[in-house]
């Protein structure tokens, strides 16, 4: 007896599977937003001729720092900033949902002026994924194309997964560069309290007031971690400094 051969449907399903377990993996082994972002280009597997990943600015959410953008194939590391009001359909992102648009021209929900404005800067097609954590978008991956074109519906929803994937990483990402910051700051603050302390204590050995200024100053610059440090000694009811 023949074993039934799978369909195309079932092969197809089956690839994007193994192809979406490569991408996370790649997701969840790095924190690069190049390799990410190349991650979730080579799995949308839809031939966009641009596509660029960018984290939400932590003081002004309208703001987006792209990060990583692949043109023509070609991946490279980026630092500048756009406004998320130039992205296509800026209004929907708010709705953090993956936003495929196949050919603007043709689209139902954009405004005739922005379809014409998207015409002009050589935008035909766009998706749009946010990238969310807890309802709110902390970044944005855009992929845009110059003619008409179509992602394969199974890829667009296993997309929204790989993209949430994303955003914990990043998430993760910026709670521990913003813990160990606090742990430095702490150290700091630690280190100087200890210093002042053995300044404190020191003061005592002295006999002579040359000696206890010279340790004092020492200590000091050392705790400031400065390169200079002066003492100006105030007589008693007088401006004159000694």
């Amino acid at each position: 007896m023949l074993n039934p051969q799978p369909s195309v449907t079932e092969s197809e399903s089956v690839a994007v599977l193994q192809q979406q377990y490569q991408a996370s993996s790649t997701i969840f082994g790095s924190h690069d937003p190049g390799e990410i972002l190349e991650a979730l280009v080579n799995f949308l597997a839809a031939g966009f001729a641009y596509a660029e990943l960018g984290l939400v600015d932590a003081d002004d959410p309208k703001v987006i720092h792209v990060l990583a953008q692949i043109e023509g194939g070609s991946l490279k590391a980026t630092d500048f900033s756009r406004q998320v009001s130039e992205y296509p359909a800026s209004d929907a992102i708010a709705a953090v949902e993956v936003l495929a648009i196949p050919d603007v021209e043709t689209d139902q929900f954009l405004e005739t002026e922005e379809k014409q404005q998207l015409i002009n800067q050589g935008t035909r097609a766009a998706i749009l994924a946010p990238l969310v954590t807890g309802q709110q978008m902390i970044g944005l991956i855009s992929l845009t194309n110059p003619l008409p074109l179509e992602a394969a519906p199974a890829r667009l929803r296993s997309l929204r997964n790989l993209v949430d994937q994303a955003a914990i990483v990043f998430e993760n990402k910026r709670l521990l560069d913003a813990a160990r910051a606090s742990a430095e700051r702490l150290e700091a603050q630690v280190q100087l309290l200890q210093m002042l302390n053995g300044v404190t204590t020191g003061l005592a050995r002295f006999s002579n007031q040359r000696e206890l200024l010279d340790f004092a100053t020492e200590n000091l610059t050392r705790a400031a971690e400065i390169d200079h440090a002066g003492v100006v000694l105030i007589e008693p009811g007088g401006e004159a400094g000694i």
